[in-house]
C-alpha cells in the first residue's frame, strides 16, 4: 500500500482512507479489513507506510472482531501513533456484521485516549440515531453509510437544509453520470443496484424489482425507473 499510496494514481487525492473495518467474508479471510483488527503490528506499518505519501491519512475500523476481544481504544491509540490523522469507528465487532446494537462505550473509550478526531460509526439511520450516537460517545461527527444510499436526504435532516431534488430527479441523474463514466453492462448493474435499495418500503416492490432486473439495456432501464420513480413524485 505505501507503493501505490505514492504512485501517481495517487497524485490528484488530498486523502487516503484506509478501511480496516470491512466484515465481508472474502475480504477477512484474505487478512483484509476487519482482520487487521488481528494484527496491530501489520495495520500499523500499513499506516505508516501510507503517512509517507503526505497525505492526510484516515482509517475506518469496528471496535473488535469478536465481542469478548473488543479492542477500540488500544486500536485507536495505534492509528494515531502510526500517524493517522482522524479514525472513524464502527461500533460493531467483525462477527456482528451490520447486525445489533453498537458498543457505544467502546467509542467512547477510544474517544478519550486520543487527540485525533473520532468520527463515529454504525446502527444510524435517523436524526435521533445521529443524537444518540453523538451523546453517548462523544465523537467529533458521524458517519452515515448503508442508510444513505436507502434515504439520501438524511444528510439535509441532519444539517436542517432543504433540498429540491428528488428520488425520480436522484435516479436519473445517476444514469447519465454512470453512462457517461462505464460501460452499459456495469451502468446497468449499478443503476439496478441503487434503484433496489431507493425503493425499499415502497409499495409494490416486489413486481418492481422483478420488471426493474428483468431490463437488458439503457431505454428499457429509464422506462421502468420513470414508471417507479415518477408515481412516487406525483404522491409528493
Amino acid at each position: 500500500m505505501e507503493k501505490m499510496a505514492r504512485s501517481d494514481y495517487f497524485s490528484k487525492f488530498d486523502i487516503i482512507d484506509i478501511n480496516m473495518g470491512c466484515p465481508v467474508p472474502n475480504v477477512f479471510k484474505s487478512g483484509q479489513g476487519s482482520a487487521l483488527l488481528g494484527d496491530l503490528k501489520k495495520a500499523s506499518s500499513i499506516i505508516k507506510g501510507c503517512k509517507k505519501s503526505g497525505k492526510v491519512i484516515t482509517v475506518k475500523f469496528r471496535v473488535g472482531i469478536k465481542e469478548d476481544e473488543m479492542i477500540a481504544a488500544e486500536f485507536a491509540k495505534m492509528c494515531e501513533a502510526s500517524g493517522a490523522d482522524m479514525i472513524t469507528i464502527h461500533g460493531r465487532t467483525r462477527n456482528m456484521m451490520y447486525h445489533g446494537t453498537p458498543y457505544f462505550d467502546q467509542i467512547e473509550q477510544a474517544k478519550s485516549v486520543v487527540r485525533i478526531p473520532v468520527i463515529a460509526n454504525g446502527g444510524i439511520f435517523s436524526k435521533e440515531d445521529a443524537d444518540k450516537m453523538m451523546k453517548l460517545t462523544g465523537a467529533d461527527g458521524v458517519m452515515i453509510a448503508r442508510y444513505a444510499i436507502e434515504n439520501p436526504f438524511i444528510f439535509s435532516e441532519l444539517t436542517h437544509k432543504k433540498i429540491k431534488k428528488d428520488k425520480h430527479t436522484i435516479i436519473f441523474e445517476q444514469i447519465d453520470l454512470a453512462t457517461k463514466c462505464y460501460d452499459e453492462t456495469f451502468a446497468i448493474s449499478y443503476i439496478k443496484r441503487l434503484a433496489s435499495f431507493l425503493m425499499r418500503g415502497k409499495k409494490g416492490n416486489n413486481k418492481y424489482k422483478t420488471e426493474l432486473y428483468k431490463s437488458g439495456n439503457i431505454p428499457e432501464l429509464r422506462d421502468i425507473l420513470e414508471e417507479i420513480f415518477c408515481k412516487e413524485r406525483e404522491k409528493d
